[in-house]
């Protein structure tokens, strides 16, 4: 049980580090912020038992790369706020893709 949990509760703490992040810097965008929620809800139904086969998870993780996708499709690749590139949005979105892959794997495992 642990290790089906261990990769959800990562997940769900990317996205309230990168919320948090936001929120410190004062730079809150809704597109990526309704990303983090998706993840972040998914996240939870699943530890809960609902939504865990391999579709959930692929769509789940689609829905987030596209709201970023368009996020940066509006935005850019530079932050005008501190005029340099989104380095930490890479980051945060490899993270919780590789920590979906892993919640995948972890979640087959278990059936």
């Amino acid at each position: 049980m642990m290790k089906t949990l261990m990769p959800l509760a990562v997940l769900v703490g990317i996205q309230v580090v990168d919320f948090a992040i936001h929120y410190a810097t004062d730079q809150v965008e809704v597109m990526r912020v309704v990303g983090n929620v998706v993840i972040a809800g998914w996240a939870i139904l699943a530890a809960l038992g609902i939504f865990q086969n391999g579709r959930h998870i692929a769509a789940t993780l689609g829905i987030y790369l596209a709201f970023n996708l368009f996020f940066l499709g509006q935005n850019g690749m530079v932050n005008a706020a501190q005029g340099g590139p989104r380095v930490l949005l890479f980051v945060l979105i490899a993270a919780t893709l590789l920590a979906g892959f892993w919640a995948r794997q972890r979640l087959w495992i278990k059936r």
